[in-house]
């Protein structure tokens, strides 16, 4: 460490006040940075502790400046002397900075602008205070203050070097960067109360040194064994489902204890054979946010884990992993059993981001690491720090409270994940959720649809100052295998389309044979209707005879009153042929009295043989 960089924080330190811890990043010493490197005695009565990416002397914990362990608001003072050249992103590191400082925190830092080549870890960059100040302002730092080491030869800070200067031996001296930042007081981030608990920083529990999970579990074999963790499960009927999951989390988990709240199951004896440390019953389903908030009020420990009663889980010690993560990563505050990477501007997910060890989705969505990084969880379950945090109760029953609860961990300084374990979720489908039930339906008016949408449209008001957002990425693996998955539904497509096709050539043959069979019914309705336009024709004419008759009866004189004097005097007499064709229409109706009235005019006209036998009835 440069003598003029020491002098320059020894100054600092004693005209500025800041809390504790002290973090310094970079604190490795080793033979080069000499004693200067060791800044402890600086801090008189300050807790401190020094980062660096190998151990050594000097070297408290293993931490990357660019993803720092530490929690959100942990820190009181940060400094950075002649390392940030050292860090491939310093604007990560930066904003990695203002994350873990608490509210009023301090960061002081050192950057040479002019100066040999440095090995280790890596010598990436030269910075002007100019440069220092844009940093921290884009991290949101406040009360910033840049200066150069140029001002003490009468030089204007970042003013462009001359020839002669840039030879000269003083360069190095001349031109070393320095800065000086707060965090606001107030960042504009969401209050909530929170429980209060000691920081594992404070304590410097032997876990906050570990770098791997190796080391911890090392470390739990010498007589640290984890926490006992309290499970919330709210149960609502599906009590057949209900028990094939608290059967299965009982094989692949050890060291819980259960907080059931009960909305409507109705085997109460299965549910006390479970000895729940608590048990809080409801006398309506109260929806899935209200249960969950139920158990977190009077949840315990460090850690708190929250699941769907129909969620069966087949990673023996998947909670040991995920508390692992979190002793180790105190910058994680929420750990999903699944997620999303992306939450778009509109309020919802990008399920394309999808990261889940689900059994039942495409292996695309399977993570490739055991644990990553997500701008949201899902609710079917998840582990969370307990600080205080709950669930947004104005949301209702269900629907986006997963969401909401990633983000006010998001917005509070922590980071959220998405863990690898295998499981299938029993209700995956709309028809085998609560969301079919009618007596939820009843309380919700009836129509899911309309209520999520309401839901929905709360959610992106709430965030709308931090939508879109994105954490996390998808590696190269699920791209390739979700060209596969693409590849497979093209196929899939057009084996639909080859069977599409058969059944539509299927159908033009049956439609071909209705056509035939419709064009033989209209021929045959037009050779009826023919038809019957000839009976009408030979009705006409039946008719114009028997006016004719009618007629010739009256010329040759035969009246009923001769015919009724006439049968008086010599018996019964022979009837009209009009009488007859009325009588006949009576009795026989119209087909029949036509037959005979054919047969009956051509005789009476003369055209059949009398002495035929087959004329007598006539």
């Amino acid at each position: 460490m440069n003598e003029r960089v020491r002098a320059w924080l020894s100054q600092v330190v004693q005209d500025l006040e800041f809390d504790d811890p002290v973090v310094q990043y970079g604190s490795l010493q080793t033979a080069e940075s000499g004693d200067q490197a060791d800044t402890r005695d600086l801090f008189p009565g300050k807790a401190f502790i020094g980062c660096d990416l190998q151990r050594g002397p000097g070297v408290e914990i293993l931490d990357d400046f660019e993803r720092s362990r530490f929690g959100p608001d942990e820190v009181g003072a940060v400094i950075c002397l002649e390392a940030l050249e050292h860090v491939k992103h310093p604007w990560l590191a930066v904003a990695e900075v203002h994350r873990i400082l608490k509210p009023g925190g301090l960061f002081l830092i050192s950057v040479p602008f002019m100066t040999p080549k440095d090995s280790y870890p890596g010598d990436y960059w030269r910075m002007t205070a100019k440069a220092l100040e844009l940093l921290l302002k884009d991290a949101g730092f406040v009360e910033i203050e840049v200066s150069d080491t140029a001002i003490e030869h009468g030089r204007e800070p970042g003013r462009d070097l001359g020839k002669s200067e840039v030879d000269s031996s003083r360069t190095a001296s001349l031109y070393i960067a320095f800065a000086v930042a707060r965090k606001a007081a107030a960042n504009g981030a969401v209050v909530v109360e929170r429980v209060e608990r000691d920081s594992i920083l404070k304590k410097m529990n032997p876990p906050s040194s570990l770098k791997t999970a190796e080391e911890y579990r090392l470390w739990q074999k010498v007589g640290h064994p984890r926490q006992n963790v309290q499970i919330i499960v709210p149960v609502f009927h599906r009590e057949q489902d209900t028990k094939l999951m608290f059967e299965q989390l009982s094989k692949v988990t050890d060291n819980y204890s259960l907080i059931i709240v009960n909305n409507g199951f109705d085997d109460r004896e299965f549910l006390d054979s479970l000895k729940p440390l608590h048990y809080i019953e409801n006398k309506e389903n109260t929806g899935a946010i209200r249960p969950t908030n139920q158990g977190l009020e009077v949840a315990e420990g460090d850690y708190v884990a929250v699941l769907h009663n129909d969620l069966l889980i087949f990673d023996e010690g998947w909670l040991d992993h995920i508390i692992e993560f979190m002793e180790r990563r105190r910058d994680v505050g929420l750990v999903g059993l699944s997620g999303r990477h992306t939450i778009n501007a509109d309020g919802m997910y990008d399920n394309d981001t999808t990261v889940a060890g689900n059994r039942d989705l495409p292996i695309s969505y399977k993570p490739t690491w055991r644990l990553t990084e997500v701008a949201t969880i899902d609710g079917l379950g998840w582990v969370m720090r307990n600080t205080g945090f709950r669930l947004d109760e104005s949301f209702g029953l269900m629907h986006f409270y997963d969401l909401d609860l990633s983000l006010q961990y998001i917005e509070a300084g922590y980071r959220v994940y998405s863990a690898a374990v295998d499981l299938t979720h029993l209700a995956d489908t709309y028809e085998r959720s609560t969301r079919s039930r009618s007596d939820y339906l009843d309380r919700i008016g009836s129509d899911d649809k309309s209520y999520f949408d309401e839901v929905h449209e709360k959610f992106r008001k709430k965030w709308q100052h931090v939508l879109p957002i994105t954490r996390g990425f998808q590696d190269e693996s699920s791209a390739y295998q979700r060209i596969d998955e693409l590849f497979e539904l093209v196929d899939d497509m057009r084996d639909y389309m080859d069977e599409l096709g058969r059944y539509i050539k299927e159908l033009e043959t049956e439609e071909k044979k209705k056509g035939a069979e419709i064009e033989k019914t209209a021929r045959y309705a037009r050779m009826l209707a023919n038809e019957n336009s000839k009976k009408t024709a030979e009705l006409e004419k039946l008719g114009k005879y028997v006016a004719e008759l009618e007629k010739r009866s009256a010329i040759e004189g035969v009246s009923v009153e001769h015919t009724a004097v006439h049968s008086e005097q010599s018996g019964p007499t022979r009837r009209s042929a009009v009488a007859k064709f009325r009588l006949y229409m009576e009795s026989e109706g119209l087909a029949k009295t036509l037959k005979r009235t054919a047969l009956y005019i051509p005789r009476k006209a003369g055209l059949f043989n009398k002495n035929n036998p087959q004329n007598s009835r006539y």
